[in-house]
C-alpha cells in the first residue's frame, strides 16, 4: 500500500482523509465527521483526477 501511495501526492492525502472519516463513522461521531468534511483540503479534487 505504501508504494501505491507514493505514485501521486493526492493519493496519500485522500487516503489519510478517508481514514479520518472512517474513524468518525466507526465511532458514530457525526460532529467529528461533519467537521472533517468541512475541513477537507481544497487541494483534493471533487472528481476523479486519474
Amino acid at each position: 500500500m505504501d508504494e501505491l501511495l507514493t505514485y501521486h501526492p493526492l493519493l496519500k492525502q485522500a487516503y489519510d482523509e478517508m481514514h479520518l472519516l472512517k474513524y468518525a463513522i466507526l465511532c458514530k461521531n457525526s460532529e467529528l465527521f461533519f467537521d472533517l468534511i468541512d475541513q477537507l483540503p481544497k487541494s483534493l479534487p471533487d472528481t476523479d483526477f486519474l
